[in-house]
């Protein structure tokens, strides 16, 4: 049946816990993410066109859409990240959803207000990226040696610390744009960051199945580090 069939039977482990989605090579999976990728697509080109129009930097209109969305998708992939992998640790996915979103949304309006003037992305980046080691170190064994109540405060804390610096660049890059005189297409960056976002739901639960947690984590940051890169394209206009 095994080989007839096609499916994974391999051991399930927290990397890749999905016992209804066992087979990677699910047609209905592949199905919904093409079918994601191809609409975000249109919403994006539609965007960048719209945007352009009338525009006398283009090229620089373009790189501030890129990085808006290259933020988006990093973010969200981020966060149904840590939804998937602390719903073992929460047991219930709609306190799982709770004790995730609320901290995470909560300490990026913080950490974007605060860190709104520093001008070292390459920083919060590196930053970012030791909070997600911490998340990938300490997901696993959690629910082995801490209650319900202990456990809750140290996933929360640990969210609220990637929060508060993954807030950081969606305004920020609103902000640069503004000092580059594209204040006016400020909607269209932010709509630009709302469709990549939500295409990174359907992207981080596909890449999960695929790849596993781990990989996850390691596809956020190459995100926010190609960011980056187009944050220094964008202060060097």
């Amino acid at each position: 049946t095994k080989d007839y069939a096609g499916w994974d039977l391999s051991e399930l482990t927290n990397d890749r816990p999905f016992p209804a989605a066992a087979d990677p090579n699910y047609p209905q999976l592949r199905f919904i993410f093409l079918y994601a990728v191809l609409l975000t697509l249109l919403l994006l080109l539609l965007i960048g066109w719209y945007s352009s129009r009338n525009q006398s930097h283009p090229l620089l209109n373009f790189r501030f859409l890129f990085f808006q969305a290259a933020i988006g998708l990093a973010y969200m992939t981020a966060e149904g990240l840590f939804m998937n992998i602390y719903q073992k640790e929460f047991i219930s996915p709609s306190l799982a959803f709770i004790c995730t979103l609320t901290p995470l949304l909560a300490s990026s309006a913080v950490g974007g207000k605060i860190l709104d003037k520093i001008r070292k992305p390459w920083t919060i980046v590196a930053l970012v990226t030791i909070s997600f080691t911490f998340h990938w170190l300490l997901m696993f064994p959690l629910a082995d040696f801490l209650t319900l109540g202990p456990r809750s405060i140290v996933i929360i804390t640990l969210i609220s610390m990637s929060g508060f610096l993954m807030g950081y660049f969606f305004p920020f890059g609103l902000t640069l744009a503004k000092e580059k005189g594209l204040g006016a297409n400020v909607g269209y960056y932010f709509a630009c960051n709302c469709v990549a976002g939500a295409f990174a739901v359907v992207f981080s639960y596909f890449m999960s199945v695929q790849l596993g947690f781990s990989a996850v984590f390691f596809i956020s940051i190459f995100l926010y580090m190609i960011a980056v890169i187009f944050f220094f394209k964008l202060t060097d206009s």
